[in-house]
């Protein structure tokens, strides 16, 4: 299943991220071959009730902030305000 994604990964510009927040941190290996100015966008976020508890969060630490602390690179938020609703339904 990585091989898979690793392949996805090769000659992109960008990498989006949607998958449940408290995952970021299994698919950190992932990242370790893509090339520095590949773009990632995160569209997660955090939810304590559905993933898991996340102490630096809790505590104030920004979700970007810890994603970028989790895989290695910066990461940035975007697409997250939007319910997946508006995402079904747009035309």
């Amino acid at each position: 299943m990585d091989h898979l994604n690793l392949e996805a990964a090769k000659d992109v510009d960008v990498i989006i991220l949607s998958i449940p927040f408290a995952q970021i941190p299994e698919i950190a290996s992932l990242f370790t071959d893509v090339p520095a100015d590949v773009v990632v966008i995160d569209t997660g976020n955090y939810h304590p009730f559905r993933d898991e508890n996340i102490g630096d969060i809790d505590d104030g630490k920004p979700e970007s902030v810890w994603s970028s602390e989790q895989l290695g690179r910066p990461v940035v938020k975007a697409f997250n305000a939007l319910l997946a609703e508006t995402l079904a339904n747009a035309e």
